[in-house]
């Protein structure tokens, strides 16, 4: 049921020829489901095997040439780093000033990234899951509907025909094997060696690896791309099922403005590194924009925006932002057990 409300929510988008028309139709869909009560849920298998997916296909971006743009890819990475530092400690404090969030609260609602694992570090550490959520759930949506529409409305981005470019026929028996073989090779090194988004990371790694290696050359179809984005659309929408906004409204208000200063500090990057290093404007734009890993790579998958640069840049932000998050909160804490005697619920 849920697939069917998201693939009629994207449908509708398409035909109304409207930005990333699969992935928003589906999670406006599942959204608009979900306030009217209806049970909507996707399992995380399903989700997990779209990841698989969407990893291997993302793999298939980085090719050989890539090599020679590596030390423009050392300038932005750590130029990144520095996004997310300044960025998180900025909304940190701002989250404790002006929306009264407890301090491991707004610590881990405060990163750009990191969705499941930060919320499972701050309710760990004394912070409150449904505020640290709610946070991210509207960052990761936010993100995806302002950058499809200003991709739309300033880089005169229009959505390709699914008709035209739903085939199949471009990846032989060979390639499929490869590539089947790197998803499931890239699924095992991901849950053994337990990286971040394992799923994703995992294949992604293999599938680059066979493509820098020469072995296939073979490129996703459109088809298979509209069908991710489906399933991940409609897995964002679902993250709203149970939550009133009247209830919640301030929440989500911290979201909104926290994802706000955050696509700011995107868009200033962007536009300083992108004059420096001659890179365009647009690419760095969403290498640095705050929306969750498997959503960001997969928009510039569908907008062919320079996929492996997106994709490199923002698995370093996840990589970053969950092995070094929680040293940074133990060391703002003073090395001291977060407070528990008034935490959130109280409040």
């Amino acid at each position: 049921m849920t697939l069917a409300i998201g693939a009629g929510g994207g449908a509708l988008f398409a035909f109304e020829h409207l930005p990333l028309s699969w992935l928003l139709g589906a999670m406006a869909a599942t959204a608009a489901a979900a306030a009217l009560r209806v049970p909507v849920h996707l399992p995380f298998g399903l989700r997990a095997a779209v990841m698989v997916i969407l990893g291997v296909m993302l793999g298939g971006t980085f090719s050989p040439e890539l090599v020679s743009r590596a030390a423009q890819w050392t300038v932005t990475m750590g130029s990144l780093v520095v996004y997310v530092v300044l960025v998180s400690a900025t909304i940190y404090f701002g989250l404790m000033r002006w929306a009264g969030f407890s301090r491991p609260t707004a610590f881990f609602s405060s990163a750009p990234g990191g969705f499941g694992e930060m919320v499972m570090m701050g309710a760990a550490l004394g912070g409150d899951v449904r505020a640290i959520s709610l946070v991210h759930s509207v960052r990761i949506v936010m993100t995806v509907v302002l950058i499809a529409f200003w991709f739309r409305w300033f880089q005169g981005y229009v959505p390709t025909s699914l008709a035209r470019s739903a085939s199949f026929a471009g990846i032989g028996l060979e390639d499929g094997l490869i590539l089947a073989g790197c998803g499931l090779l890239g699924y095992v090194l991901g849950q053994v060696t337990r990286i971040p988004a394992g799923p994703l990371l995992g294949p992604l790694a293999v599938s680059a690896a066979a493509h820098l290696a020469g072995l296939t050359a073979a490129q996703p179809p459109q088809a298979l791309i509209s069908l991710a984005q489906v399933v991940i659309g409609a897995s964002a929408g679902c993250r709203f099922v149970g939550i009133s906004l009247r209830d919640v409204a301030g929440a989500m208000a911290a979201g909104a403005a926290s994802t706000l200063v955050m696509l700011i500090a995107a868009g200033a990057a962007a536009w300083g590194l992108g004059g420096v290093l001659g890179i365009p404007m647009p690419v760095v734009l969403l290498a640095f924009s705050p929306g969750g890993l498997a959503e960001m790579c997969l928009i510039s998958l569908a907008l062919g925006v320079d996929t492996a640069f997106v994709t490199a840049h923002h698995s370093l932000r996840l990589v970053f932002i969950v092995l070094c998050l929680p040293f940074a909160f133990r060391l703002a804490q003073g090395h001291r057990p977060p407070d528990r005697a008034v935490n959130d619920d109280q409040r």
